[in-house]
């Protein structure tokens, strides 16, 4: 059986909306794909899952079993279910804890959810001081930058940039959420600054129905904004090429170079 693909969104700073993109990448990856289901996974140092009220399982009580790298993720994903092909796994409820989890801890689970996900998505956050977050992303196969168009997140990121290579993490793609067209830091702007592939930088309109999705615990495609869900649908697309799965509706284009 085919392996799924581990995805991993991180921010350039805090407060850029990764917690709503993770999930409504999971969301519509799971709508749209026909492959095996599609898991989003709270790896920030948070207890996550802010826009869903389900009640599931999280990764504070599986600690020892990952530790000892003995999980049984079938059983784990039991208490993981919130649709027909969506899987929800939350992170620590006590962020005084999230220092006792190492790297390795969540890169033996990216690896164990990839056998039975078509897509597992998971929120980093913005820290690169977290165990959790640093292990999802060195187990993704895809690693997203999420940044706004405000100067001081853009320099932010920049003075931190060096960190995360040092680490060996780099970003197959940069995503600007909240993004306003007739702000001064457009897509092009931004890959002249950051040296980065102007076609390997996607947008996410910026939404009125931000503050009720946040009031409502709901993801914002649970609202009728055209604009927001079309950033989602083409980052969902170029998942789809990346990973070599058929995006319904859209013909594949093999355009993605190596990492950069």
């Amino acid at each position: 059986m085919k392996q799924g693909m581990n995805i991993a969104l991180h921010g350039g700073d805090h407060k850029v909306g990764v917690t709503m993109l993770s999930q409504c990448i999971a969301e519509h990856l799971a709508e749209h794909m026909e492959e095996k289901p599609v898991i989003d996974v709270a790896l920030h140092g948070d207890f996550g899952g802010d826009y869903c009220n389900a009640a599931v399982a999280s990764i504070e009580g599986m600690r020892s079993y990952l530790e000892q790298k003995v999980l049984n993720c079938r059983e784990m994903l039991r208490d993981c279910k919130i649709e027909e092909q969506l899987y929800l796994l939350r992170g620590v409820s006590q962020p005084e804890q999230r220092r006792m989890y190492q790297p390795e801890i969540s890169q033996y689970l990216m690896e164990q959810l990839r056998n039975e996900m078509a897509f597992v998505v998971a929120d980093t956050g913005s820290e690169a001081d977290n165990g959790l977050a640093v292990g999802a992303l060195r187990a993704a196969e895809f690693r997203c930058l999420v940044l706004t168009q405000q100067e001081s997140m853009v320099g932010h990121w920049e003075k931190n940039r060096n960190l995360y290579r040092r680490l060996g993490i780099d970003f197959q793609l940069i995503l600007v959420n909240r993004y306003l067209p007739e702000a001064p830091y457009t897509k092009e702007y931004l890959a002249e600054r950051l040296e980065f592939p102007a076609d390997h930088i996607l947008t996410v309109s910026d939404s009125p129905y931000g503050l009720q999705a946040d009031g409502e615990k709901k993801s914002l495609l649970k609202y009728k904004d055209e604009r927001f869900r079309q950033g989602i649908r083409q980052l969902c697309q170029r998942l789809a090429e990346y990973a070599g799965l058929d995006y319904p509706g859209e013909r594949r284009r093999k355009w993605w170079k190596n990492s950069i």
